[in-house]
């Protein structure tokens, strides 16, 4: 996992074009990994947050159409 004080969205996620349709990128990965650090660094519990990763990529404008 990626320490949230260490997190670089520059370096850890390529530009994707709004609306584009993909399963698994590392935009995806890096949103996850970010959520991932915030949440244990705030309740100092680990979880697997895979699933409300693509969840919280809706709400930052991607259209996903099928989960």
């Amino acid at each position: 996992m990626v320490p949230l004080e260490e997190f670089d969205p520059k370096t850890q996620s390529p530009r994707l074009a709004p609306g584009e349709l993909l399963d698994f990128t590392p935009a995806l990965d890096c949103v996850t990994h970010l959520f991932y650090a915030y949440v244990r660094k705030a309740t100092n519990t680990e979880f697997n947050v895979f699933v409300l990763g693509r969840d919280l990529i809706l709400h930052f404008g991607f259209e996903i159409h099928s989960l």
